[in-house]
């Protein structure tokens, strides 16, 4: 199928960002985890979603490439425009988030980061008060 030009530029530009411009004709097969997860991270930025869900971006990836992927998730100007959600294991990897949301044991802990102070909220619920909470953090 031909892309239109404009959407062609709009492709081949996400495409060098996530620095996978020479992987374009490769099968999945033949791609690194580190290669796979840039090009799924181009394929959710091709599709410009209001809200970004990223469940262990970096799992199975070695410490210099998951490095990689999440400076690349931060610093990126459309990301960084919109919510995030992340899922993960290693909380140290993201640390410009402004909110997390810790589940431990059955307890939910919400901790809200800001440029010069740093406040906690906790509590404990049920998924459904998880849920509700989940859409008051996007608002």
């Amino acid at each position: 199928k031909q892309l239109n030009p404009r959407a062609l530029s709009k492709y081949k530009e996400i495409m060098k960002r996530c620095e996978i411009e020479d992987l374009m004709k490769r099968k999945d097969s033949y791609l690194s985890g580190g290669q796979k997860a840039r090009v799924a991270l181009a394929r959710t930025l091709l599709r410009d979603p209001p809200i970004l869900l990223f469940d262990e971006l970096t799992a199975g990836l070695d410490v210099e490439t998951a490095e990689s992927i999440v400076s690349l998730v931060e610093n990126d100007a459309d990301l960084r425009k919109k919510t995030r959600v992340v899922v993960t294991h290693h909380p140290e990897l993201f640390g410009a988030a402004t909110k997390r949301i810790h589940l431990t044991k059955g307890k939910i802990e919400i901790t809200k980061h800001q440029a010069s102070s740093h406040s906690s909220e906790q509590g404990r619920g049920s998924g459904e008060e998880l849920i509700a909470r989940l859409g008051a953090l996007t608002s």
